[in-house]
């Protein structure tokens, strides 16, 4: 039986340290070990993935803009985290939606790496509810 073991990012080169900083201060993860070239970080939420962050020298198709994997986070403080993520090179892709559930916003990437979601925690269940 085969299962998803990681989710792996390319980064671009010199790019890493940035890129740690920006999962660990920006979105809550925990940096479990960083080498010179990967950088592994965990949600404290028990039974998810592991994020790797990998530099990738010299493949400009891996890091291309297009169509890469969507990430998904629910976070605790949505409104003191989406301001974090734009001062880190994030920037809003379309309008902060606001459901029963509560918040929720696309955001464009930094230039080094792929797209991903930002959900606040909901206020009613206490996990992160996808908004459509």
């Amino acid at each position: 039986m085969a299962y998803l073991r990681q989710i792996l990012i390319f980064v671009r080169p010199g790019n890493l340290s940035r890129a740690v900083d920006f999962y660990s201060k920006g979105i809550g993860l925990a940096v479990e070990s960083v080498t010179e070239n990967t950088a592994k970080l965990q949600c404290a939420k028990t039974g998810t993935l592991p994020i790797v962050l990998k530099a990738v020298d010299g493949n400009e198709a891996v890091l291309s803009p297009g169509y890469g994997p969507f990430l998904n986070f629910a976070v605790e403080d949505f409104d003191m985290t989406i301001p974090t993520l734009i001062q880190m090179g994030a920037s809003l892709d379309g309008k902060i939606e606001y459901s029963h559930h509560g918040k929720g916003c696309c955001t464009e990437k930094p230039r080094w790496h792929h797209d991903w979601t930002v959900r606040g925690k909901c206020r009613y269940c206490g996990a992160g509810c996808k908004i459509m």
